[in-house]
């Protein structure tokens, strides 16, 4: 994925408006889990990176109106992107929940949606309604933290939890704004972070391994005991 100033509309945070926040992958029926961005060129000055803590945003909802709540995490609405060549679709709540009641998920991207895949009119004004304090709350001024990515910077973030927008530049910029993106599913990120760490715990043993075996530990603490046998006895008590 590339994104640039020059892009068309199919391409997201590119232009000089500042665009409300949002989330990607928002059609898809397998939601990627990771997005990352990676600042090739910076551009012009402004067009700082605004993200949202969308959990945060949707549990201040379920506090301050539960019943939106309820109609945001139980109503199917229909997600669509293309671009001619590809066509996605998915239709599920904007809220999703996880089994024990905690929000798992949040589709939220005004570009994408398509239409309340349930209900009556009344059940679908009662969901715009729903919507709309949703999207005043990810969008208040005093919600989320600005940053810049600079050029070799890179923005690393939970896509199914996180909301992102860019902030408008505040000139015409004289040079193009160039981020490089890429996804990936959860599933296959915690499972190189699991094996990575595997790895390192290993080296860490062989380390260790090796150190108690080598002629050092042979030297005692000027006792009749060498260091060996010395951390073997501490090992034997903290047992």
């Amino acid at each position: 994925m590339q994104l640039t100033r020059h892009l068309d509309a199919n391409a997201t945070l590119v232009s000089l408006i500042e665009p409300l926040a949002l989330r990607d992958g928002y059609s898809q029926t397998g939601l990627p889990g990771v997005q990352v961005l990676h600042c090739l060129q910076a551009g012009a000055e402004g067009g700082e990176n605004r993200l949202v803590d969308g959990f945060g945003v949707a549990e201040a909802l379920r506090r301050e109106d539960p019943a939106a709540f309820t109609i945001l995490s139980r109503t199917p609405v229909r997600f669509a992107w293309s671009d001619g060549e590809t066509f996605l679709s998915d239709e599920a709540p904007v809220i999703s929940l996880d089994v024990t009641g905690e929000v798992g998920s949040l589709r939220y991207n005004h570009r994408s949606f398509r239409f309340i895949a349930a209900g009556d009119a009344e059940d679908r004004n009662a969901w715009r309604a729903a919507y709309a304090k949703l999207a005043a709350l990810v969008n208040a001024p005093d919600v989320g933290v600005e940053l810049k990515l600079e050029a070799g910077q890179m923005l690393v973030m939970d896509n199914q939890r996180l909301l992102h927008a860019r902030l408008a530049f505040r000139s015409a910029p004289t040079a193009a704004r160039h981020l490089q993106g890429a996804y990936a599913d959860h599933d296959g990120v915690y499972s190189t972070l699991t094996r990575l760490n595997r790895l390192e715990a290993e080296r860490r043993v062989a380390e260790v391994e090796a150190l108690f075996v080598s002629p050092a530990m042979d030297d005692g603490y000027g006792e009749r005991i060498s260091i060996r046998e010395h951390m073997l006895q501490g090992g034997e008590l903290a047992a």
